[in-house]
């Protein structure tokens, strides 16, 4: 059911269709037919009103749309209503009988016949034109739209021809003429076999004309459409084709209908008339009757060249080349349109442009290119009819040029090649930079090849593509076709080249308006002048001149593009001056040199042209800095690829004729005589050098510039040649442009300067003026007096700004080599120095100033109390630990201990107390912070962790007020009133400030092993001060040869008391039987012993100290004889191998000898040794023999003991006449009473004190009588033989802690001769002495100074024994003086890093030699004494394996020995025997004479920290530095780099290096001691006192825990134990 109905909907739709595209319309749904009755007549003929006529017809049209009306009926319908169609009729009514008849037709045409026939008769003979769009609409109505055409086939087209005038003059829409149109299309497209070829010419005609009347009236789409339908269904006439092409030609050249009539026209051409239709555009373009007609004449060489090379446009059926429209083309450039021409040039690119270029034939090329040129000489003209678009042809023609350069590079260009290159040439100004470039080069290439006419053609080059060209790139290239000419010709036409192109080329540089070229042709006449040694190169360097010095000549600030030839032409006079330096002729690098120094002149004159061009002026203010002068006056400059200076054999700086300074090198002309110059040498002065750095200096604003120039200016002043060169500036006028710009930075100075970063202040500034100042140091004999000052008070002024270590540095420098002024203006130095801040930062600097200044006593010989107050003032702040380092507190008090020994003997009390006073202070601040730190602690441990914040800001603020506490101590009343300096913007850049100092260091944690380390430096100076107030003695005693006699085999026992080790020794044999003598056969072993070794009980024997001299030979011989005349056996170490070990079970008889009574006291201290020479002044009970005066007298004078000996010696050798003199016990004029105590104190014969008059005096023993005063013993009256002068001075007693005091004898003491004969006295053993010194109420000096007591002051006995002797030999190891081993190298040429041919090195040059003079004092090993000479391990025998002689420097508390390897005999290649010794020295001297710089890392040692480099310059300048090694070659920690203070380089004369160098070793050397032996252990090392002091301190302890331990055991003996009066025995053995 549901298949049935589908089929019969399908049915019913096929139907529709079918009847729908038969035209049947819905004519089969008419009913019955219509009756067109009388009255329906009568309504619509004329006798009706016209109204009523047009309604009726409209009701009629309205009756029969659905039915039928027959055809005559519809006939007499027309009929009846044509005269309402009249033109007298109205309009409205004639259009809506029109419209009603259009509707009448559209429902019954399928019916009508002649209808049709009566209708098309009445459109046509109704011609009123405002009734056309109806008619029209009709005329459509009775063709179906121009489709059927059936009856009225014959008059239909010709009537829509003659309808078509009249359409195409109405209006485009609402008129007519595009229905009309429309119907025509439609007529020709369905009914074409009735379309007549004359409708269609005229047709063409009608649209043609109205087409070239008025454009703009013209449906022209609907018009294309009718002429496409025509090429389509109807052959074209012959006569309409050439209406048809101009048509479409104006048409195609309206952008909106340009598609559509290309269309239309390629069709045409695609036709067997195409090459018709081709030939009629190119006679339309060829026909001068059109040569106005552009659009006609632009749309026919629109449509020909797109015919012909139109790329997927071409039309491929016509056969013609392209070359076949060039004629046209030529043609139509006879046109004065502009349109044309923009078409023919557009075209033509095409045509190159596209794939048909490579069928062009050679005169196809020529016609194109002399089309080229035609186009571009009327463009360029500027005349008409190019003047509007002139510009749009030339770029066409650039683009086609720049296709045919690419045919050319493809090699499909088949044309002339002279004749494309005429027109590249013509048309190089449009061109393509790249392609003008290109052509360029190819020329270049062309005149490489050298042929005769090379120079005119560049020339004309130069001419066309550079003085008349002005892109940059063409001109650019220019210039590197120059260049590429002038390396390949500048050999053999030099000349001619540059007179004939390059310097009318650069002519006009200087007024060059682009920057590129400017900079470009410049660099390439520097590249000229550096190549070209010809008289023209002067002509050269002068146009580089002018271009340089263009804005100082306009008065103007350059440009920003035009620094850049500037930068050029500076920089080439940088690079020309290195050039010729070394090359003749001369000329050529004086002509450079001045004119940079010239243009530096001048900038410096008017500074604010360049002002913002800091790069023009900057290389040759660097280059100028780096001129150097030889010794032979040659004048150099650095190579800039190595480095390395680059000497002139040519070119001579005129010289000073000056004396060398002493100790430096002769200068280059001695004579006084100007140095005879060569035939190839030429003099210059070099005196804008310094003048030009002078204005620099003064004037310079860019802040960059000023440091770098800052910076190098110390590099300069090392080369002495050129600065004092004659002629030149003056050092006066050097230094003191120095002094004013140390004074003038300021922040308002700062604040003129330009480019200043943000985070710069002042003293960044200031940190480079200082070491040119430091430099002008070693200038000192070039200038006066006065400036020597000032240069120092500018260095002092620095000491209250941010750079104060280099100022302090400065000042090191100056106290060395300008020692006069510095005397001057020491006390306002140090009064600066006082007002510092003692900070981390400066406890280096100030006091490496300090120790410095020990050295040189010139300065200071005129100190007063009160400026040897200052130093201590200075100094003592840096003793606290608790701030500064370990090094700036052992350096501090090392320097505290040399500044008092060299204090004048009568300002030393004061001086104690002051000191004393500072270290108590700093002790009880760190006691105070440590208190401060343990309550914070503790309170930390019950808070949060806010409150322990808090805690430790009040523990910062502690900190803050110790160190403001400690800064400092008052010098006098000006210091006290001085306000102190503000300093509170001087660090900024910025007027109104400037950003807060940088925090200072975290302090050192204060703990009880920091305490105790402090106290115990306290007490070695204390220690120190107590031995020195007095008088200065040496550090270690020395024995006279009848001491070694008196107290040869006595008795030895040592007490510690407080931090001393007292050592008695008793003379004879102490009541001892004498030993037997040894058997013949038995070795004499002789006894060995260091000056401060005690002679104990039991003590080994040594082997005895060589002998000085023949004097000590015969006082021994003289002794020993007279002992054994006497009849005495002395217990001495010279004839026997043992000593006394005192009475015992088994003694023999009593020692009877003279040397009985004779004590020496020896205390250790941490500061050194003292002993005493004492004999007994009480009478023994028994007989004693008499006193043997010789040796009375040399303990007395040691000076005569020659003399005394000699008398001996007679004495033994005549017994005769020993046997008749008068015994010693006879009453007759004894020779003096026995009543004398002597002292002996550091081997000296005497003692100094002060007088009241400040200086020192010499002190005459004395005796003590019974009634107690105090008298010169009457020995020297019998000795000299004359009397003695009378006591002037106050009584000075003896200070009991260094003597020992005894009672008034009660009667006069036996001869000593009866001695033998009882008990000696027990007074005379080392117990009872000891008790008699035990009296004293303490062991203070006599300067009765208070010390730190020790925790236990009872006095302690150690026991004799091998333990005992172990203790005081380790302890008479650490000497109390300070050594140091120093290694010395010499490098020669070419040994910078090569360490074993440095250590092959068996001599050096004069000034070395000299430098090692500086240094020290020569020794010979073989003669130094071991316990007296510190050797540091050389080799003293007689193989001298370690050479000869040595380098030794000393004073009062130091000895240095240097390891000097030029001094060292060279075993083996690797110089393993030197090594040894320098290896492992912590700190290296090294004299650089390589002339390559060097790195104490070349020296591969184990324990070398740090080093000292010396380089010797010209004029007795040396230039110095201090190395520091990171790390070492084996595992030991390095040395922190701050501990070395600064490591600038620093220039100093011959005079001062070696003083200089061996200071700066000597610091580093003790930090590195420092280092190596353990900061931060338990007892860190600070000095041999020190350790000498903490070794005493165990001694203490260990013999305070056995005196416990046998207290303890007797306790638990159950021995009484009840207090009782002190037994003094305990203190005996």
């Amino acid at each position: 059911m549901s298949k049935e109905k589908d089929k019969h909907f399908q049915d019913k739709l096929k139907k529709f269709f079918k009847h729908n595209r038969d035209g049947s319309n819905y004519s089969q749904y008419l009913s019955q037919p219509f009756e067109y009755t009388a009255d329906l007549q009568q309504s619509l003929r004329s006798h009706s009103q016209p109204g009523t006529r047009v309604r009726a017809l409209q009701d009629l049209v309205e009756r029969v749309r659905r039915q039928r009306l027959d055809d005559l009926q519809l006939v007499s319908l027309v009929a009846d209503v044509a005269d309402l169609l009249e033109p007298t009729a109205a309009r409205d009514t004639r259009q809506a009988v029109l419209a009603a008849l259009t509707a009448l037709v559209a429902g019954q045409l399928e019916h009508m016949t002649a209808a049709k026939e009566e209708l098309l008769g009445l459109v046509d003979r109704h011609n009123v034109a405002e009734d056309l769009l109806p008619r029209v609409r009709l005329l459509s109505a009775l063709t179906e739209n121009g489709r059927n055409l059936t009856y009225i086939e014959e008059e239909m087209p010709s009537l829509l021809v003659r309808l078509l005038p009249e359409a195409l003059l109405q209006p485009v829409a609402g008129g007519g003429q595009r229905e009309l149109l429309t119907l025509l299309q439609n007529t020709v497209k369905f009914n074409a076999a009735y379309v007549e070829p004359e409708h269609v010419r005229r047709c063409l005609e009608l649209v043609y004309e109205r087409a070239a009347a008025e454009p703009g009236g013209l449906d022209t789409a609907s018009c294309l459409s009718l002429l496409d339908v025509i090429l389509c269904y109807r052959d074209l006439p012959r006569g309409a084709l050439v209406r048809l092409s101009a048509l479409l030609a104006r048409l195609v050249c309206r952008p909106e209908h340009a598609k559509h009539a290309w269309r239309i026209m390629r069709n045409l051409l695609g036709t067997s008339m195409g090459p018709v239709t081709l030939q009629v555009l190119t006679d339309i373009i060829m026909n001068r009757s059109n040569a106005n007609d552009a659009p006609l004449l632009k749309g026919c060489v629109f449509f020909g060249a797109t015919a012909l090379w139109g790329g997927e446009e071409r039309v491929a059926s016509l056969l013609h080349r392209p070359g076949a429209l060039l004629p046209a083309l030529a043609a139509a450039l006879d046109s004065p349109q502009p349109a044309i021409w923009h078409e023919v040039a557009l075209e033509l690119r095409r045509l190159v442009s596209g794939p048909q270029a490579g069928e062009l034939l050679p005169h196809a090329w020529d016609a194109l290119l002399d089309l080229v040129d035609r186009l571009y000489g009327e463009a360029v003209s500027g005349r008409p009819p190019l003047a509007q678009a002139a510009q749009q042809v030339r770029a066409h023609l650039a683009a086609l040029l720049a296709a045919i350069e690419q045919l050319v590079a493809a090699g499909r260009f088949s044309g002339d090649d002279a004749r494309l290159a005429q027109t590249l040439e013509l048309c190089a100004a449009d061109r393509p930079e790249a392609n003008v470039v290109a052509t360029v080069r190819d020329t270049a290439d062309r005149l490489l090849t050298y042929r005769y006419t090379w120079l005119p053609e560049l020339r004309q080059l130069v001419a066309r593509y550079f003085e008349r060209e002005r892109r940059t790139a063409v001109r650019l290239a220019v210039c590197d076709v120059l260049q590429r000419v002038w390396d390949g010709f500048r050999s053999l036409e030099a000349g001619p080249l540059l007179e004939t192109v390059l310097l009318p080329a650069a002519a006009g540089l200087p007024a060059e308006p682009d920057p590129l070229v400017r900079a470009r042709l410049v660099s390439l006449l520097v590249r000229v002048a550096g190549t070209c040694r010809s008289p023209h190169c002067l002509e050269v360097m002068t146009v580089l001149e002018k271009v340089l010095n263009a804005p100082l000549e306009a008065g103007r600030p350059p440009a920003a593009g035009e620094v850049a030839a500037l930068v050029a032409a500076a920089e080439g006079f940088c690079e020309l001056l290195s050039i010729h330096l070394d090359s003749l002729p001369s000329a050529l690098a004086v002509k450079a040199y001045r004119a940079m120094v010239d243009h530096l002149g001048r900038h410096y004159t008017t500074p604010e042209v360049l002002l913002a061009a800091p790069e023009v002026r900057e290389p040759l203010l660097l280059t100028l800095l780096s001129l150097r002068v030889d010794c032979r006056e040659q004048i150099g400059l650095p190579d800039p690829a190595t480095g390395v200076v680059r000497f002139s054999p040519h070119l001579l700086a005129e010289q000073r004729n000056a004396d060398a300074p002493a100790g430096g090198p002769a200068p280059a002309v001695t004579d006084g005589a100007p140095h005879k110059l060569g035939p190839s040498e030429t003099r210059v002065s070099l005196a804008g050098v310094c003048l030009t750095v002078i204005s620099a200096l003064r004037h310079e604003r860019d802040f960059a510039l000023l440091s770098e120039l800052l910076r190098r200016v110390p590099r300069l002043l090392e080369n002495k040649a050129l600065v004092v060169s004659e002629q030149g500036a003056d050092v006066d006028y050097f230094a003191q442009a120095m002094c004013q710009l140390t004074a003038d930075i300021t922040p308002a100075l700062c604040s003129r300067l330009v480019n200043v970063p943000a985070d710069v202040k002042t003293s960044d500034l200031q940190s480079l003026v200082y070491p040119i100042l430091v430099s002008l140091t070693s200038y000192h004999g070039h200038m006066s007096m006065p400036m020597h000052r000032r240069l120092i008070g500018s260095l002092e002024s620095g000491l209250r700004s941010r750079c104060a270590p280099q100022c302090m540095t400065a000042l090191t420098v100056c106290a060395l080599g300008m020692r006069e002024a510095m005397a001057k203006v020491i006390h306002d130095v140090l009064f600066g120095m006082s007002k510092l801040s003692a900070t981390v930062a400066m406890g280096n600097s100030v006091l490496e100033f300090i120790s410095t200044l020990i050295r040189i006593p010139k300065v200071y010989s005129c100190f007063n109390e009160e400026k040897y107050m200052s130093i201590f003032a200075i100094v003592l702040p840096y003793t606290n630990p608790a701030k500064f380092n370990h090094y700036i507190v052992s350096l501090a008090h090392h320097v505290i201990a040399m500044w008092f020994l060299k204090c004048r003997v009568k300002y030393r009390r004061g001086v104690v107390k002051y000191i004393i006073k500072g270290l108590k202070t700093n002790f009880s601040s760190i006691q105070e912070l440590l208190r401060q730190q343990q309550a914070s602690k503790q309170a930390a441990d019950n808070e949060d962790s806010s409150n322990r914040r808090r805690s430790s800001s009040l523990s910062d603020r502690a900190s803050q007020a110790r160190g403001r506490e400690t800064r400092t101590f008052s010098l006098s009343r000006r210091a006290q009133e001085t306000p102190p300096d503000p300093g509170g913007r001087r660090g900024s850049l910025a007027v109104g400030g400037g950003p807060p100092p940088p925090p200072p260091p975290p302090p050192i944690p204060v703990t009880e092993e920091l305490i105790k380390f402090h106290r115990e430096l306290t007490e070695t100076c204390v220690d120190l001060m107590s031995r020195y107030t007095g008088a200065n003695f040496a550090v270690l005693p020395e024995r006279t040869a009848v001491m070694e006699l008196l107290l040869a085999g006595g008795l030895s026992n040592t007490w510690v008391i407080g931090n001393r080790l007292v050592t008695i020794t008793v003379g004879g044999c102490g009541g001892t039987p004498q030993p037997q003598p040894p058997a013949p056969s038995a070795p004499l072993e002789v006894r060995r012993r260091h000056i401060s070794t005690p002679v104990g009980r039991g003590a080994p024997v040594a082997e005895s100290p060589p002998l000085r001299d023949d004097s000590q030979l015969k006082v021994r011989a003289a002794a020993a004889a007279a002992a054994a005349a006497a009849g005495d056996q002395p217990n001495s170490p010279y004839d026997s191998g043992q000593q006394g070990t005192g009475a015992g079970p088994g003694g023999g008889r009593l020692c009877s000898c003279w040397c009985q009574g004779w004590a020496e006291v020896l205390v250790r201290r941490p500061s050194g040794n003292m002993a005493w020479m004492t004999r007994l002044e009480n009478r023994q009970l028994v007989d004693s023999d008499e006193l043997p005066l010789p040796d009375l007298l040399s303990l007395i004078a040691p000076g005569t003991a020659d003399q005394t000996m000699e008398k001996l010696l007679k004495q033994t050798e005549s017994p005769a006449e020993s046997a008749t003199s008068p015994p010693a016990s006879a009453p007759v004029s004894p020779p003096a009473p026995p009543e004398i105590s002597i002292i002996q104190e550091d081997g000296d014969g005497a003692s100094e004190a002060p007088d009241e008059g400040g200086g020192p005096r010499r002190l005459l023993p004395l005796s003590r009588t019974r009634s107690g005063e105090t008298r010169r013993h009457s020995l020297f009256k019998s000795v000299s033989g004359s009397q003695m002068p009378p006591q002037s001075s106050p009584r000075l007693g003896r200070d009991r802690s260094h003597t020992i005091s005894v009672m008034s004898p009660t009667r006069r003491a036996p001869a000593l001769g009866r001695a033998g004969r009882g008990r000696p006295d027990w007074a005379c053993c080392p117990s009872r002495c000891c008790c008699s010194c035990s009296t004293a109420p303490s062991w203070t000096p006599a300067s009765r100074i208070p010390e730190p007591a020790p925790a236990n002051c009872d006095v302690l006995l150690l026991e004799n024994g091998p333990e005992t002797e172990r203790t005081l030999a380790v302890f008479d190891r650490i000497t109390p003086m300070e050594t140091h081993k120093i290694g010395v190298l010499y490098v020669g040429a070419g040994q910078a890093g090569d360490e074993p041919a440095i250590l092959r090195n068996q001599c050096g040059s004069t000034r070395y030699n000299q430098f090692l003079k500086g240094l020290g004092h020569l020794v010979e090993l073989t003669e130094a004494h071991p316990k007296k000479t510190f050797l540091a391990g050389l080799d003293r025998s007689e193989k001298r394996s370690d050479g000869r002689f040595a380098i030794m420097w000393e004073d009062d508390l130091m000895q240095v020995l240097f390891h000097v390897a030029t001094m060292m005999p060279t075993v083996d290649e690797r110089c393993n025997n030197k090594k040894m010794h320098i290896g492992n020295d912590f700190v290296l001297i090294v004299y650089n004479e390589s002339g390559q710089p060097f790195n104490i890392t070349s020296i591969r040692a184990q324990f070398c920290y740090a080093g000292v480099v010396v380089e010797p310059l010209d004029h007795g300048t040396n230039r110095y530095r201090r190395q520091h090694q990171g790390k070492t070659a084996g595992r030991r920690p390095a040395v922190p780099q701050e501990l070395f203070g600064h490591t600038e380089v620093t220039l100093v004369s011959d005079q001062n290096v070696a003083a200089m160098a061996r200071q700066l070793a000597l610091h580093a050397n003790l930090a590195s001691l420092i280092q190596q032996r353990g900061v931060a252990g338990p007892d860190p090392y600070a000095s041999n006192w020190l350790e000498r002091l903490r070794h005493i301190k165990r001694v203490r302890r260990r013999v305070a825990d056995a005196r416990q331990r046998r207290l303890q055991e007797r306790r638990k003996a159950g021995e009484d134990m009840a207090p009782h009066s002190v037994d003094f025995t305990q203190l005996l053995e």
